[in-house]
């Protein structure tokens, strides 16, 4: 599906049964506690739009570009995210238990007292992420770069709790 609809036509096709929604553009970004639950967003172009308290569990966002956006208080466990585009994006207050994040492109995100439990992270590059709070118990962190991530009462992978900034951490992943 390559198409331009608004937040009415996508609730009006979900409702009745569509899940795929590939590469489909919006010209409202007012998404806000929308439900898309299990629905097939790869390759979405999501720019500075408004998912807070969104039920996206289990959407595949799979090389979406999610730019500037905010998911402040939304439900994304099991969602694949791989390669997506996040850069500038809030995940305050999210749920992202089980999801797959690897590869995605982050840059001045913020992950405060997000759920990352058993998220996949390989090989993310935080950039400057704000992590303050963040729960990662047994999150999947092999190579990511966490060198300038904000650590403050950030539960790691291992139990333990990471206070501050811009340091070279060792990730162990048991």
């Amino acid at each position: 599906m390559n198409a331009v609809m608004d937040r009415q036509e996508l609730l009006e096709l979900y409702s009745h049964g569509e899940r795929n929604f590939t590469e489909i553009r919006f010209n409202d970004g007012d998404l806000y506690a929308i439900n898309l639950s299990g629905a097939d967003l790869s390759n979405v172009i999501w720019e500075e739009f408004d998912l807070s308290r969104a039920n996206l569990r289990g959407v595949n966002l799979r090389d979406a570009k999610l730019k500037d956006s905010c998911f402040d208080h939304s439900d994304l466990s099991a969602a694949n995210m791989r390669g997506a585009n996040l850069r500038w994006s809030s995940f305050n207050f999210a749920n992202l238990t089980e999801a797959d994040l690897r590869e995605i492109i982050c840059e001045n995100n913020s992950f405060y007292q997000a759920n990352l439990v058993g998220a996949n992270l390989m090989g993310v590059n935080f950039g400057e992420a704000n992590l303050r709070k963040a729960d990662l118990r047994g999150a999947n962190l092999t190579g990511a770069d966490l060198t300038k991530v904000i650590f403050d009462k950030t539960i790691m992978p291992d139990g333990r709790i990471q206070n501050g900034n811009h340091r070279r951490l060792e990730v162990e992943n048991k």
